[in-house]
């Protein structure tokens, strides 16, 4: 009898909506295809879900729309078409799938793969670009070419080929763009008068030969980790990258790097990430140490008011927003944090002292001006 009133009951409701249980491996956007959905579906129909999915997790499918009939007209009398013949059908390639590994970032696999860290997460179902070691991620299952990035005239330009922007004052910033100018003149720049990074307890070289740079550069960019060390002296060591080479010029993987006025700088963690600091670990791997990645930026923002001091620093526009939000929690001023951040303007807005850069989500790139007076930049 009560399976009799079910059947009266689900007859007069009409289609209901049906359920998934999250297993290994499985994603937003690889669940959506399976039931014939979209991503944005999923989510509105489980407005309580969380990023990465967890294993075990029941979702609420949506329910299929009822397709109401379309009236035919009448076929008016026509010559008869030919017959002609049906396309074979193509086999869908499958899914190309990475999983996550220690070091791993969005905006890595990204470049390495020929995507935008969009299409990722459009993909997988990513509001942000957190990713987490063992999860599995959909990298695309059509060619390359169908998710390759825009064309470069499409976009605004790169900020390693735009003159430093934002200094305090307008003759600082004229004098950055002066010195930038200089310093981005020929594809050969050589580095004069360059010192090499000393060896300390407080941070490793990556790469010894290729930590040359100018003495300014040198000693405020040591001083800046002082300045977090003596703030938070139970930090771990910081892992540097490159700087410049002993006489400049160009320098394998990089556009910039060759006046010895870029330092490439790791993030400070909670729990320090295994491959760390023999290699730069995006902030996915393991939790940021907002505290102490604030204070080292708060470091070059401070110093950035002086001659010689940084000009412009790359960082991902989503890490940007966590270590925003962190500090105005903590009591820094929005007159402060709209000076330091480009956040939330958007990631090609002319403004703050940090800005976005593709694949900038596991180290800090920070870029100095010439000292003043100096000769040698």
């Amino acid at each position: 009898m009560r399976a009799f009133f079910l059947a009266q009951w689900l007859s007069i409701a009409g289609p209901v909506a049906g359920a998934h249980e999250v297993a290994r491996g499985e994603n937003l956007w690889g669940i959506a295809r399976e039931h014939g959905t979209s991503v944005a579906e999923l989510r509105a129909a489980n407005p309580r879900l969380t990023d990465p999915l967890r294993i075990g997790t029941t979702l609420t499918l949506p329910a299929a729309p009822t397709a109401k009939p379309e009236p035919t007209a009448k076929p008016e009398p026509t010559a008869k078409p030919k017959p002609t013949a049906k396309p074979k059908p193509t086999a869908k390639p499958a899914p190309r799938i990475h999983q996550v590994v220690a070091g791993d970032t969005l905006g890595a696999l990204a470049h390495r793969h020929g995507l935008t860290v969009e299409a990722l997460q459009e993909r997988n179902g990513l509001s942000s670009a957190r990713i987490v070691i063992g999860q599995r991620l959909v990298l695309g299952d059509a060619p390359l070419a169908e998710h390759a990035l825009p064309d470069l005239a499409d976009l605004p330009p790169p900020p390693d080929e735009v003159s430093a922007l934002p200094a305090p004052t307008a003759k600082r910033r004229a004098a950055a763009v002066a010195s930038e100018a200089r310093a981005t003149a020929s594809t050969s720049s050589s580095l004069v008068g360059a010192v090499l990074l000393p060896h300390d307890r407080i941070y490793y070289l990556r790469h010894p030969t290729r930590a040359w740079g100018l003495p300014h550069v040198v000693t405020s960019t040591r001083a800046a980790i002082a300045t977090v060390k003596k703030k938070h002296p139970g930090v771990h060591r910081l892992a540097i990258g490159d700087i410049s080479a002993k006489g400049g010029g160009r320098l394998p993987g990089h556009k910039s790097h060759r006046a010895g006025r870029d330092v490439d700088i790791g993030l400070y963690f909670r729990r320090v990430p295994e491959a760390y600091p023999k290699r730069f670990v995006g902030a996915g791997a393991a939790p940021l140490d907002h505290a102490a990645t604030w204070a080292l930026i708060e470091a070059f923002y401070n110093q950035s008011k002086r001659p010689g001091g940084p000009v412009q620093i790359f960082l991902d526009f989503a890490i940007q927003g966590e270590i925003y939000a962190w500090a105005r929690k903590h009591g820094v001023s929005r007159r402060v944090l709209g000076e330091v951040f480009q956040h939330p303007h958007g990631r090609w807005a002319r403004r703050g002292l940090v800005r976005h850069e593709p694949a900038h989500d596991d180290h800090l790139h920070v870029r100095y001006a010439c000292p003043r007076g100096g000769t040698d930049c």
